[in-house]
């Protein structure tokens, strides 16, 4: 395992570091779900480490004591109940038995702790999440006995590596966004991305560069690669997903690993294969960006928000927009097919004309079907609030 930056002509700004925050790769790789599946990888492997954890003696940046109990509160969040509008919802939810007094604080997962968010976990924040949620109240109380409750400022969850620790440094001094607390867990990243599908392809970029150290050796360098992958998803994807109807959800790697063998001729690096394919690409995301306005529902906001009012129900506007859009694109592919991108690259013009006369006539249709929706969704939500709360990991 490294021990600090690693600089290498292969890397973009001959930088490991640099690499991992440099604003184009983290751009393209996002489009391919980077961030998200790190995120993802990251919180499940902290719920494994929690869960082993168990009740025994802890030392969080300097809060130690028992850990009496952690809960998970971000996933199957409708078994507590209702979250309130403007409560942010940490990761979990962790007791600490100080001797006289438990307390009580938010734990929230971060791969890049450099983006978390010191809300999200505060004190205030968290109280009003337990006094909003009565089944999260009672399982705190549970747990309480006569021991007074405090609530403190809680802590982000991190990987115990160089690099997080200096990014976390460099955003500090950049922005000052994150100044609190981080544990610190020992990870192999041979074991985190694992989890993760995509992983399987980084070895084929890695050998490009043969950089000193492999990705199975240091967490930075898998993460780098890993960047990689997903950018190559995007931009194979990018040719071959439809600009209107359905995607198929299924990537067969082998059919990119092919794509990304084709492309190692007259490359000196894996960055430079992933930036040339990001401008063989760039016309084809010109043409989504053009069409995505004539996919959506010709309905503003305020008019989502008009129609829950008056049906007095309490349902979530951004549900049911979910819904409509996902309903308006169904009418679409009634009336034109599936566009591909092929299609759309031969007559463009005449295919944004189309969408947006279409568009243009079926607004009608749009706010009737809001109010259907609405009540369906009122429905629905009514039968889920009898759901029983849980989601416990250990302890208690």
């Amino acid at each position: 395992m490294l021990r600090g930056d690693l600089e290498h002509p292969k890397l973009p700004t001959s930088s490991l570091l640099s690499a991992l925050d440099y604003p184009p790769l983290r751009q393209w790789s996002d489009r391919g779900g980077a961030s998200r599946a790190l995120g993802e990888a990251w919180a499940s492997f902290v719920r494994g480490y929690l869960e082993r954890a168990g009740a025994g003696p802890v030392d969080w940046s300097g809060r130690g004591g028992t850990l009496v109990a952690v809960t998970s509160l971000d996933v199957d969040r409708e078994r507590w109940g209702r979250i309130p509008r403007r409560v942010r919802v940490p990761d979990f939810l962790a007791l600490i038995d100080e001797a006289d007094r438990l307390v009580v604080l938010a734990l929230d997962a971060k791969f890049d702790p450099s983006v978390a968010d010191e809300e999200q976990i505060s004190a205030w924040n968290l109280r009003r999440l337990v006094e909003a949620l009565e089944a999260l109240r009672v399982w705190v109380q549970d747990r309480s006995g006569r021991r007074p409750q405090v609530y403190v400022d809680g802590a982000i969850v991190s990987p115990d590596h160089w690099s997080t620790r200096e990014l976390v440094q460099r955003s500090g001094r950049a922005s000052g966004r994150f100044t609190g607390n981080v544990v610190r867990v020992p990870v192999d990243p041979r074991v985190l991305f694992r989890r993760l599908p995509l992983a399987r392809l980084v070895g084929r970029l890695a050998r490009i560069d043969t950089l000193p150290i492999g990705p199975a050796d240091d967490l930075a360098v898998a993460t780098y690669y890993f960047r990689l992958v997903c950018t190559c998803r995007w931009c194979w994807e990018e040719a071959r997903v439809p600009l209107l109807g359905p995607a198929d959800d299924r990537l067969p790697l082998e059919e990119l690993a092919g794509a990304i063998e084709a492309r190692r001729c007259g490359v000196d690096s894996a960055f430079h294969l992933v930036e040339r394919w990001v401008s063989e690409i760039e016309p084809i995301r010109q043409l989504r960006e053009a069409v995505k306005p004539f996919l959506d529902p010709p309905i503003s906001a305020a008019e989502v928000e008009e129609a829950v009012q008056s049906i007095g129900a309490d349902v979530a506007k951004a549900r049911v927009w979910r819904v409509l859009r996902e309903r308006y694109r169904a009418r679409l592919v009634e009336r034109f097919g599936v566009i591909t991108v092929e299609d759309a690259e031969l007559s463009s013009g005449a295919l944004l004309l189309r969408l947006a006369s279409e568009q243009a006539a079926l607004v009608g249709w749009a706010r009737e079907e809001i109010g259907r929706i609405v009540r369906e969704l009122a429905g629905v939500e009514a039968e889920e609030g009898w759901r029983d709360a849980s989601g416990e990991l250990r302890g208690g």
